[in-house]
């Protein structure tokens, strides 16, 4: 956070982070997707100033 919350008192490390998300999914909300060369999905990312890429391409599964 940026402070906003605790007037100032309080600041996030990150306060000027900024997220870029992107999807795989396909119409059928399978990993349809993904590009042939991972370069032009990382590339469209750090085009847009991303500097840190996390992944999470494993299928829908349920936990308890």
């Amino acid at each position: 956070g940026d402070g906003t919350a605790s007037v100032g008192q309080y600041k996030g490390v990150a306060h000027k982070a900024q997220l870029l998300f992107q999807s795989l999914l396909d119409a059928q909300g399978g990993v349809g997707g993904l590009p042939f060369d991972l370069g032009d999905l990382f590339e469209e990312a750090y085009l847009a100033g991303a500097r840190v890429h996390n992944n999470r391409w494993g299928p829908a599964t349920e936990s308890k």
